[in-house]
Parts: C-alpha cells; structure tokens; sequence
C-alpha cells in the first residue's frame, strides 16, 4: 500500500488520528481486507436496518474540524432563513416571479411565517472541504425529510470492529460519543418550552413516515434517548416518541391525536403534503411543527443563487459578506442575460457554455442527485442542450464545480483507494447536530456522489481531544 503525501496530508487536516489510522492500515496490510469488518458488514439490524451501503473506515476528525463543520452550517443556515425577509420583505409578488410559484400557492405556504420560524427548522446541508481547507455548501435541505441521520446509529458498531477497536487501543485515542438525537431532543423540547406550546405536561413527538412497520425496533431506542434526555432537561416532563403514518393521527379539539395520546410536536420526514389543519394549530400555537409547510419554499436551492447574486449586497452585513464568500460557491439561476463571473461580465448562456468543465447544473426542487450534470463528467452536446432547456424553464441553478480533496478508504475485497467526500451536516435551528462523510471511490468519473452511484457512508468519529 503505497500511500500518496498529498492525500495523507488531507487526512492530516481532519485530524492527526485520520493520518495516524492510515499509517495503521499501511503496517497491517490484512487490514485492508473487508472481511475483517465483519460486525459492520453484518451489523445490528435488531437495532435497526441500516438503508445505506457502509464504508468499512470511520472518518476521524478532531475538535478543530468539528467546529468549522458546526460553524458553516449553522451560518449558511442562517443566511438562507433570512432571505425571505432580506431579500423580498416577505413581498409574495416578486418571491412568486424569482422562484417561479404561483402566488396564490407562495402566499398559503408562506403567510405569517418569520424569519424566526424559518430559523428554528431542522436540515441537513451538503458541503465540500475545498483543497483550501473551507467547506463549499452545494445545497442546505431545510427538511426534516433527509436522508443520513441513521449513520449516527452505527458508531457503536465501528467503534466495537476489532480492527478499529485495537486501533484506538493501541494509541490510546479516546472518541467523544455521538449525540446526534440527544442533541436533536433536546433541541426540540427548548424550542416547545420557549413557545406558547410549551407546558409541564405529556411532550409527545410523533415523527410521520409512510412505513412505520419498519422502523418498530428503532422506535424502541428512540424512546430511551428520549426519556434520558427528558429527565435532563426537567424531571417534571415527560413523554414518548411515536413513528406513525399521517392517516394515524386525528384532528381533537384544539389538538392532534394519536390514538388518545395528545401529539405536541410533529417531525414530518415523509416529505408529505400536510393537512392544512396542522397547519392552523402550529400557527395559534397549539403544535410544534418541523419544517411545516414552508418546506416546499425554503429547499429550493435559488437561495445558494440569491447569496451568490447579492454577496456584495448592502443588505447584507461585512461579516456576512465574508461568510458568502466563503461558504457558498459561485451560483446563479438560470435566465438569459449578464452576469457577473469574478471579474468578467459575461452573458449566461455563453459562459455556461465556455466553462462547462468549471461548472455544474442543477435541478433547483430535485434532491438524491437526480438531474445534477457535472460539465467536466457530461459531454458537450448533452450539456449544451440542458443548458437551453434550464434557460427556459428557469427552475435551475449553474455553480461552479468544487472538486472534493482526496481521503483513502477501503475498497473492494482488500484494497484501499482514494475517495471523494460530500459531508452531510445535520442542523436543528441554530443548533449543530452532527455529520456523516458519504464517500465515492476518485476513478469513478461520475462526479454526482450519492448511493445511486454507488457511494457508500462512513461514520465521522469526532475525537475527544
């Protein structure tokens, strides 16, 4: 295993130890094999069945790289809230011209929200560590409603992996436990308890899924978190967590009802359309509901090209001039006309066709990676004609490519190989949740990283340091 000084020095910015487990592996070569990963490979679907491929390596990173992921997050997440308001001044004629909506459909998703609301939602942003070490936010999904949050089951079953396991021995590296749901409960009780909503009573959480057949053991361990983190926050609560569908839960007197059980916060992560009724009792105060119905409105990624657009803007302060600049790569909707690309005035359509291999295009309402095109991975003819087609129906996005640093992971049977990243960072309000790494082997050419790719997650192991 001959290890390039570029990518272990890559490893070396997540944190000494990621370099440090490389090393490892180069000294012990039968550790490349995946068959030593076996608890992984067969991991604990009594706990719950994991929907996504595992990387055999967890991505170790240290105090300092946890806290530029928390940083940028939470600051992109803040940005984007505030640009209803920013931006349009809640102005539902020009928010229904940019983000092409009807305005009656705009006004109904989005009257009597604030920026507050918008702020306190739940979201998960993808971002890229760029070779100058900044994260590049390419999209921030502002829905419950987002895939991910399972790895945050998995580190006990990498740290428990013998291989990882003598590794941590050995050089006595102690991790910081992942509190991916304490966080998130906790998150979401503050919240009810800081609103009208909030009493010392039953604090029910159902969280809507069209199968909750499938989730009955991971219901079980939500629920101990639950009451943990219940009785930390104030004895005098209490509570449960439900997983049912929509049609389960019935409209009481001033309530939601799940059987005879009172319902006070509602977590959609079905992406569903949600009956209008929910809708009134969150806005007299009578329910706590994530992310509601300006979901539809705030994950369009035309925010990234409204601060793209405006990153120079009065209307924004210094600071967050600054932080723009540095989270959000260069993006624009696509309509005809000038723009600006650095120092160049250029018309769009021109420029998308001369920088193709700088450049991406994306669907601004499609997640998953679906009718994402990388120009330097699409050829000419095809990026030509989405080109014309985006320019017509302008609910797309260009943005300049950000190519992801280089990390070593396991491979096939018994290899290691480099890998690009996308970092997946968990948001509750403003509120840094955690993060999984989801990894896709460099000579794939594919560009797009997602599991219908063939990417495959790895736990980030934050090191207690």
């Amino acid at each position: 295993m001959l290890i390039d000084e570029n990518i272990l020095a890559a490893h070396r910015e997540l944190s000494a130890c990621s370099a440090q487990f490389i090393c490892h592996i180069q000294g012990n070569p039968d550790y490349l094999s995946r068959s030593h990963y076996k608890m992984l490979a067969k991991h604990d679907q009594s706990t719950y069945e994991f929907p996504y491929t595992l990387q055999p390596w967890p991505t170790f990173v240290d105090k300092r790289t946890s806290n530029k992921m928390s940083a940028a997050v939470i600051r992109v997440q803040g940005l984007i809230t505030s640009i209803p308001e920013r931006l349009f001044s809640y102005n539902f004629e020009k928010m229904s011209a940019y983000f092409e909506m009807p305005i009656n459909k705009l006004k109904t998703l989005m009257e009597g929200t604030t920026t507050s609301v918008l702020g306190s939602g739940l979201g998960r942003g993808d971002f890229i560590l760029a070779s100058n070490g900044q994260f590049k936010c390419l999209e921030l999904n502002l829905s419950p409603d987002v895939g991910g949050w399972q790895i945050g089951l998995m580190e006990q079953q990498y740290l428990k992996e013998p291989v990882i396991a003598t590794f941590l021995d050995k050089y006595q590296i102690r991790c910081r436990p992942n509190h991916l749901f304490e966080s998130f409960f906790s998150y979401l009780l503050r919240e009810y308890n800081k609103k009208s909503v909030g009493r010392y009573n039953d604090v029910n959480v159902a969280i809507v899924v069209p199968k909750p057949q499938k989730y009955t053991s991971l219901l079980q361990l939500l629920n101990r978190v639950y009451q943990i983190t219940l009785k930390i926050l104030d004895p005098r609560l209490k509570g449960s967590v439900f997983i049912c569908e929509s049609g389960s839960l019935t409209l009481g007197h001033n309530s939601l009802l799940l059987g005879e059980s009172k319902i006070c916060i509602i977590i959609d992560a079905a992406g569903l359309e949600l009956p209008c009724s929910w809708s009134t009792l969150a806005k007299n105060g009578q329910l706590q509901l994530y992310n509601g119905p300006t979901t539809e409105v705030m994950h369009n990624k035309l925010h990234l090209a409204l601060l793209s657009e405006h990153q120079e803007s009065e209307l924004f302060t210094h600071e967050e001039r600054r932080a723009i600049a540095s989270y959000i790569p260069w993006t624009r909707k696509t309509v005809p006309g000038l723009t600006n690309y650095g120092a160049e005035k250029v018309q769009l359509e021109k420029l998308a066709l001369c920088r193709r291999e700088r450049l991406v295009l994306k669907h601004a309402l499609k997640g998953k990676g679906c009718d994402v095109y990388v120009g330097r991975y699409t050829a000419a003819h095809i990026w030509a004609e989405k080109i014309r087609n985006a320019l017509v129906e302008k609910v797309w996005i260009l943005q300049e490519f950000v190519p992801s640093q280089s990390y070593y992971y396991q491979i096939g049977s018994n290899e290691c190989a480099p890998h690009h990243v996308v970092w997946g960072l968990f948001v509750f309000g403003n509120v840094y949740g955690g993060a999984w790494a989801r990894i896709l082997p460099k000579a794939s050419h594919l560009g797009v990283i997602n599991s219908a790719q063939g990417a495959e997650e790895s736990s980030i192991i934050e090191l207690d340091q």
